[in-house]
């Protein structure tokens, strides 16, 4: 019974155990929503299985969570993803399902860009680069590109091709790509034009009369020489027209220089006037003062119309004595030159006018000129005019000289009728312009003090000026140191001392010292009364003698009288 029992517990546990393994259910995960070739990105968890499409997995029973993650196509868009039914319970001999749904993210749709090449012969390739938004690409022909939405760069360059240049227009431009949009552009390819056309018109001219008309370019180059009105092919760049006068038949030119681009025309205008034979003379200045035997010089300005090559220059009324260079001037278009007069020394001083006359290819001109002849002369002055000097001093004065009208002589200085004691040297000078000359005055030991008046003269070249000047003479002085001595006395009580001189009489109360005069002076002391009490000065008085540059002294001592 046992053994049986057993048996049957081992049958019975054998079929549960067959019952159990075989506990599973089915997942069915669909997804949808994607374009062919678009991969999925799902993942079933716990089990981390990662599902790419559709598809029904056998799994044991449980919870199943179901995740997608966004995915990218081949233009560059995102799809993104919807999950419906997860999580989802499996169960045994059951099937359970989970929707993906993809959804495009329209935001991110790739555009349309349609570039259009132009205008280049069969055969030929452009080049034209395109760049942005991660892109950068050449495109040589008609070309359709799928791109990501933004801004994208154009930039063209030209090409050659059988010989020829061809240029884009334009060489640069940009595109901005919406999402889903179709943008088109078009770059046209056109010849490069190497010439361009210059229209030289000439006008004025009688029928039959040559022009002379050059045609040079930015180097100098003449390129061609017209007589009529002629429209030239020209490589491109700058050109200047030049015209010179046919007889008495004059140019002006407009329009020169001319910039001539490729493929454009350019026009210069050159045109003709009978102008007749002219001459007109201007001078600056037109007065002029010229000293004896020196040589004056003004501009004169001459302006010819049809006149060219030598004219004549004259002085009409002049006296004998002034003479003109140069006599003659080259002229080809509005001339200056620069006329010399020379005056003779015999020529005599005074006011000339004069008639400056210019002759030459049949026109005359003339103008007028008013002609000083000058003496030659100085100017004078001295500096200071008035000083104040003591017997047997000097100092210096200063002459300032000034040759004027030419004065080329050797100029002295003297004094004029000056009292006996007075000297003045130096000098001579010969002056090439404004001069200052030092001048030395002296003054005697035995000229008496005073105020005196002096002339001094500056003689040369047959010129004389003077200038005065005023002299105060004072004698010199010496000093005398009075020293007046109190004993006994309050702080500050006052003596009386006379001086007495040439100087009249001076009163000195306290010590000092005076300045004096040369000569004999007599010191009188008085006595003096101080709160009743009489101070008697000691000595009493006296003699000095002032000597100039030298100092006395002399000392006067008051003390009260006996019996106070």
């Amino acid at each position: 019974m046992v053994r049986a029992w057993l048996l049957g517990m081992a049958l019975l546990l054998g079929a549960c155990t067959s019952i159990q393994g075989s506990l599973n259910g089915e997942l069915s995960v669909a997804v949808g929503g994607l374009p062919e070739g678009v991969e999925a990105d799902v993942t079933v968890q716990p089990k981390g299985i990662k599902l790419s499409a559709s598809k029904v997995l056998e799994l044991p029973e449980g919870s199943y969570e179901v995740t997608a993650n966004p995915v990218t196509g081949s233009g560059g868009e995102k799809y993104l993803p919807t999950v419906e039914g997860s999580p989802a319970e499996v169960k045994y001999g059951k099937r359970a399902q989970v929707r993906v749904r993809y959804a495009v993210d329209v935001s991110t749709l790739p555009g349309t860009f349609i570039l259009v090449v132009d205008g280049l012969p069969e055969g030929a390739e452009g080049s034209i680069r395109v760049s942005g938004e991660g892109f950068d690409g050449r495109v040589t022909k008609t070309t359709r590109l799928t791109l990501r939405p933004g801004v994208y760069t154009l930039r063209a360059e030209a090409v050659t091709y059988a010989g020829e240049r061809y240029l884009p227009n334009p060489t640069s431009d940009f595109v901005n790509l919406a999402p889903g949009s179709t943008v088109s552009k078009t770059i046209t390819y056109a010849k490069e034009i190497r010439t361009g056309e210059l229209l030289v018109n000439i006008s004025g001219l009688p029928s039959g009369t040559d022009a002379r008309v050059r045609v040079k370019d930015g180097s100098g180059t003449t390129v061609s020489s017209l007589t009529t009105s002629r429209l030239l092919t020209l490589p491109p760049g700058t050109y200047f027209v030049e015209a010179d006068p046919v007889g008495t038949y004059v140019p002006s030119v407009s329009g020169s220089p001319a910039l001539l681009n490729p493929g454009s025309r350019a026009e210069v205008q050159v045109a003709y006037q009978n102008r007749p034979a002219s001459l007109t003379l201007s001078l600056d200045p037109t007065t002029l003062t010229v000293p004896q035997g020196g040589t004056g010089t003004v501009k004169a300005t001459l302006t010819p119309q049809n006149v060219s090559g030598n004219v004549a220059l004259s002085l009409v009324g002049a006296p004998s004595g002034v003479t003109l260079t140069p006599d003659s001037v080259a002229v080809n278009g509005p001339t200056q030159v620069v006329l010399a007069l020379k005056v003779e020394t015999g020529v005599a001083p005074g006011s000339y006018t004069l008639t400056v006359k210019a002759e030459g290819g049949g026109a005359t001109a003339t103008a007028s000129l008013v002609l000083t002849v000058s003496q030659p002369d100085f100017t004078f002055s001295l500096s200071p005019t008035s000083m104040t000097l003591t017997q047997g001093a000097s100092t210096t004065l200063v002459a300032s000289i000034s040759p004027q009208n030419g004065f080329t002589g050797s100029i002295s200085f003297t004094l004029v009728g000056a009292p006996q004691g007075f000297s003045l040297t130096g000098g001579p000078v010969t002056p090439s312009g404004p001069t200052d000359v030092p001048l030395t005055l002296s003054v005697a030991n035995t000229v008496a003090p005073g105020t005196y008046t002096l002339v001094v003269k500056a003689s040369g070249g047959g010129v004389e000026r003077t200038q005065g000047i005023t002299v105060n003479v004072t004698s010199p002085t010496g000093e005398l140191a009075l020293a007046i001595l109190f004993q006994g006395a309050p702080s500050g009580t006052d003596g009386h001392v006379v001086v007495s001189g040439q100087t009249g009489d001076i009163t000195v109360t306290k010590s000092t010292v005076l300045n004096l005069p040369p000569g004999t002076y007599t010191i009188t002391a008085f006595a003096v009364v101080v709160n009743g009490i009489t101070y008697t000065p000691t000595p009493p008085g006296g003699t000095v003698q002032i000597q100039a540059g030298q100092t006395t002294s002399f000392t006067i001592t008051y003390t009260p009288s006996s019996g106070q």
